[in-house]
């Protein structure tokens, strides 16, 4: 039975002969780059309405037009009377004023309030060599070791020294990096510890697998339900 380790002390890391084939069958788009190379995220500590959310749509003085909605692919929420209003993108906040505003003309007391009934937007995908493979919500100010670690710590077959990282750019490619988790848990100065965006894939390899050139894209194919890490 393989055993699961937390993220605490690193183990020895595979060799680095095999690497540079290893990174090149990560992205159609060359070899993987390092984390350096990534796109920052803004941090946030407002919930931001994204495609795929479910939201709960309350109206304080009109109950009976209480629902729950599903954000559609563009972005958009269907409610009666006033019809499609573009919710992803905005704060639940901003988002029930502005329908407040819309149904002003309409309503006697248009207040509206919208809360997040389901989070699905907010969802990274974590496989490979962890405790449990899967799905993972996405915290406001996750990183790479903190994803591993709500996917149930790392196994012993686990190799930290190359992470990969795969987040879809805005040419609308999938573009893979590594990044060193053993230097970031040794706490060396220069290791970045990236933070997550919605709809990354954290694949954490076997200690071997450079050496098996491992095609990550086809594993991803093949084992990851579809709709659930990089967004279609």
């Amino acid at each position: 039975m393989e055993k699961v380790r937390h993220l605490r002390t690193p183990k020895p890391f595979f060799a680095l002969c095999g690497v540079a084939a290893f990174l090149s069958a990560c992205s159609g788009n060359g070899a993987a780059g390092p984390a350096t190379d990534m796109p920052a995220v803004n941090p946030t500590s407002d919930y931001i309405v994204g495609a795929t959310d479910s939201l709960e749509v309350h109206f304080t003085y009109n109950s009976a037009m209480d629902a729950v909605l599903p954000v559609q692919h563009d972005g958009r929420i269907t409610l009666p009377m006033i019809g499609e209003v573009m919710a992803a993108g905005a704060t639940p906040q901003l988002l029930g004023a502005r329908i407040t505003g819309l149904y002003a003309p309409i309503l006697q007391r248009p207040d509206v309030v919208i809360s997040v009934r389901d989070a699905a937007s907010q969802r990274i995908y974590v496989a490979g060599e962890v405790g449990h493979p899967g799905i993972v919500t996405l915290d406001p100010a996750m990183n790479v070791t903190s994803a591993i670690t709500a996917a149930g710590g790392i196994k012993d077959t686990a190799g930290l020294a190359y992470v990969i990282i795969i987040r879809r750019g805005p040419d609308g490619n999938d573009h893979s990096y590594w990044v060193n988790v053993a230097d970031i848990l040794n706490g060396k100065a220069d290791a970045i510890n990236v933070r997550l965006a919605a709809h990354d894939i954290v694949f954490v390899p076997k200690s071997g697998v450079a050496k098996a050139n491992m095609n990550v894209k086809q594993f991803i194919h093949d084992n990851i339900p579809i709709g659930v890490g990089l967004p279609l």
